[in-house]
């Protein structure tokens, strides 16, 4: 919420006093007397320092007017970014920022990732940098590797020609079922059976005949009916099956050409 200098105890008695009354939290520090602050930035492989002067002699050094100068990048600010980089997991776009104090020391203060604002006169070449290794980091992830789109486009064939082998299989078995219930039934012969030579037989006999004459007459015809339904029954399913391979055919047809 603010900072504040103290100069002793008295005044570091009133600050607490005045911070009890919100719920913030304090954090008390040494105060370092700036003579410069120092950035250094890694976007990919590219590196860049920056010091950064006030001008307005503020004790915040980042308060009113300062100056701003890019300075080659040294093996020490270097070791830092690539150090903060690794405890992070390895980032590709990191800042450091440091203080450089009076006492000639450096004290590290802040540490951000891709969240860091772009300082400069060189913020345009930044961006491309950042850019190119986004376009990079997508394209590495996105592309898939050319052994494994082999293996798929091969997968793709393979189950197009299994396909059209199953089409081919069901088309030639109707084509079996299609001739064999196009042959016609075999039916025992109905009727009476003749006897040659018999000898003629009474009434009691002739009656007993002719009703087993009806009764195989009756039996015959309900064969015959039998036949038929079971027969009809059978056209309707080849007549189905025909039709659905029609429209596969169709379909193969469609997407593979004639």
């Amino acid at each position: 919420m603010a900072k504040f200098k103290v100069e002793n105890h008295y005044e570091f008695q009133d600050v607490v006093s005045a911070a009890a009354l919100t719920e913030a939290y304090v954090v008390v520090e040494p105060f370092i007397d700036a003579k410069y602050d120092v950035r250094v930035q890694k976007i990919g492989g590219n590196y860049k320092s920056y010091i950064r002067t006030s001008i307005s002699k503020n004790w915040k050094a980042n308060t009113g007017s300062a100056m701003l100068e890019e300075v080659a990048v040294t093996e020490r600010h270097k070791l830092w970014v690539d150090a903060c980089s690794e405890m992070f997991g390895g980032l590709d776009i990191v800042a450091v920022k440091a203080v450089h104090g009076k006492d000639e020391r450096d004290y590290i203060i802040e540490v951000t990732d891709c969240s860091m604002p772009l300082i400069g006169e060189r913020q345009e070449e930044d961006k491309k940098l950042i850019t190119d290794l986004v376009m990079q980091r997508m394209a590495a992830c996105i592309r898939p590797h050319p052994d494994i789109a082999n293996q798929h486009q091969q997968r793709y064939y393979q189950g197009i020609r299994e396909q059209s082998s199953g089409v081919r299989r069901s088309y030639n078995q109707h084509s079996h079922w299609k001739s064999s219930a196009s042959a016609p039934p075999s039916c025992p012969p109905s009727g009476p059976s003749s006897v040659v030579g018999s000898e003629p037989s009474s009434p009691t006999a002739t009656k007993r005949e002719s009703l087993n004459t009806v009764q195989t007459n009756l039996s015959a015809g309900d064969n015959r009916e039998r036949r038929r339904s079971r027969s009809r029954t059978i056209s309707g399913d080849e007549e189905s099956k025909a039709e659905k391979i029609r429209s596969m055919r169709q379909s193969f047809a469609y997407f593979f050409g004639d």
